[in-house]
C-alpha cells in the first residue's frame, strides 16, 4: 500500500504531568513519529497543573482522578459531555489512526473507539500487568465487544498480552517498549553533590506498595553497615513516603536522600551518578522501561526476579534478578557488583549492548509497519 504521512491521536487517561511508563511510551513514540513526518496529537484528561514536556500538541477533555487498583492507582477521565468532545475532536481531526494507551477501563478509551470516525483505523496497545482485574470482571461483556471494533491490538511483553487474555478474547502483536539512548547514556553529567559516596545505590519510582521500596530499604539497613560511605538516591512522589521512612535504622535514614519528582532534563544525570540502579518492584510490571534506563545509563541494575522484568534482565548478563520481596538477596547481589569488577564491567557492557535493541528509533519503526499492515487489511 502507499505509505502516505498519517495524522496520528494518541488517547490516554494520563499524560503529563503525571509520570510513568505510559507517559513515557506515548512521548518518545510521538517524537519518534514526528520525526518520521507524521502529525501527532494526544488527547487526555486535565489534571490541573497541566505542564508536559515540548514536542506534542496536547487535547484535554474531563478531569483525571485516581482509583485504586493492582497495588497502585488507576487514573480514569471522567467528567460530564466527554462523549460529545471526543465527538467533536475527532471530527475536526480526521484522524488516520487512533491509538489509544493503557488498560481497558471504560472510561476514555471506549469513548474514543466508539466515536471515532469510521475511516480512522483504530489501535490499542496493552501495557499492564496483573493477576486480577475487578475491573475486566465486571465489565467483560462491554470489554469484549470494545476490543472486537480494535482493528489492531499490540501488547509490550508476553506477561501484558496474558494479562488480559484472561479476560478477553483477541489477537496481540507483541512491540516492546524502548529507551531514549540520546537521553540515557554513560556520558551524561553527574551530580557532585554525591560525590565521595560508595556504593551509590538509586531507585526512581513511585511510592507505592508494588514497587517494593520497603524491601530495598531493609537492605540498606544492612548495606550501611558493611559501607560505611554508602548512599541511596531516591527519585519519586506519592503518599506513603513517611510510611516508608518508618523502614530505615538511624544510621541509614541519614544515607538516604528523597530527591522528589525530577525533571526529565535532570533524571539522565541522577542514573549517570549512581554506581547500581535497583528496583525491588514485585508485581505490576509488564516491562521495565526504568531498566532499560538504567542500561542504556551504563549501570548495573538489581531487579526482582517478575515475568516483566525478564524482558529486559537476563540473569547473570545484563544485570541481577533477586528473589522478589527478599532483602537479603539485593545485598548480596549489591556486595557481588562491588567485590567483582571483572563480573560488574560484564554487566555494564552487555547492558549497553541489551539497550540499543530497544532503541525508540527502531521500536517506532516496528509500530508504524504494524499501522501500515492493519490499515491495508481495512482497504
Amino acid at each position: 500500500m502507499n505509505r502516505k504521512k498519517l495524522k496520528i491521536g494518541f488517547v490516554s487517561d494520563a499524560y503529563y504531568p503525571h509520570v510513568g511508563g505510559i507517559q513515557e511510551h506515548i512521548y518518545h513514540l510521538g517524537i519518534e513519529f514526528k520525526k518520521m513526518g507524521h502529525q501527532v496529537k494526544v488527547i487526555t484528561g486535565s489534571a490541573g497543573d497541566n505542564s508536559a514536556p515540548p514536542g506534542l500538541d496536547v487535547i484535554r477533555i474531563g478531569r483525571v482522578i485516581q482509583i485504586p487498583a493492582n497495588k497502585s492507582f488507576m487514573k480514569s477521565t471522567v467528567g460530564l459531555g466527554i462523549g460529545a468532545r471526543l465527538r467533536g475532536v475527532f471530527k475536526i481531526e480526521k484522524f488516520d489512526i487512533v491509538h489509544v494507551h493503557g488498560p481497558p477501563v471504560p472510561f476514555l478509551h471506549l469513548y474514543s473507539h466508539s466515536l471515532s470516525s469510521s475511516s480512522s483505523t483504530n489501535i490499542h496497545t496493552f501495557h499492564a500487568s496483573f493477576n486480577r482485574s475487578t475491573p475486566c470482571l465486571i465489565f467483560k461483556k462491554s470489554l469484549q465487544r470494545y476490543i472486537e471494533k480494535i482493528d489492531g491490538i499490540i501488547a509490550v511483553s508476553k506477561i501484558a498480552r496474558d494479562s488480559i487474555t484472561k479476560y478477553l478474547s483477541a489477537n496481540f502483536t507483541i512491540i516492546p517498549n524502548g529507551v531514549d539512548i540520546t537521553r540515557f547514556n554513560p556520558e551524561k553529567k553527574r551530580l557532585k553533590k554525591f560525590s565521595g559516596m560508595f556504593p551509590l545505590l538509586l531507585f526512581v519510582g513511585r511510592f507505592e506498595l508494588r514497587k517494593g521500596l520497603k524491601f530495598l530499604f531493609f537492605s540498606f539497613n544492612h548495606i550501611v553497615k558493611k559501607f560505611p560511605d554508602a548512599g541511596l538516591i531516591v527519585v519519586g512522589e506519592g503518599r506513603m513516603k513517611e510510611y516508608y521512612k518508618a523502614f530505615l535504622s538511624k544510621s541509614a535514614s541519614k544515607k538516604v536522600f528523597f530527591e522528589g519528582k525530577v525533571s526529565m532534563e535532570m533524571l539522565p544525570s541522577y542514573f549517570a551518578t549512581c554506581d547500581i540502579f535497583c528496583s525491588p518492584a514485585y508485581t505490576g510490571e509488564s516491562f521495565g522501561i526504568i531498566l532499560l534506563e538504567a542500561l542504556a545509563s551504563g549501570k548495573p541494575v538489581i531487579a526482582s526476579n517478575i515475568p516483566g522484568y525478564r524482558n529486559v534482565i537476563k540473569d547473570g548478563y545484563n544485570g541481577i534478578l533477586v528473589p522478589p520481596k527478599a532483602p537479603d538477596a539485593i545485598t548480596n547481589a549489591v556486595l557481588r557488583i562491588t567485590e567483582d569488577k571483572g563480573f560488574e564491567k560484564r554487566l555494564i557492557y552487555n547492558g549497553l549492548k541489551s539497550a540499543k535493541q530497544y532503541s525508540w528509533e527502531n521500536v517506532s519503526k516496528m509500530i508504524e509497519d504494524f499501522y501500515y499492515k492493519t490499515m491495508g487489511k481495512k482497504e
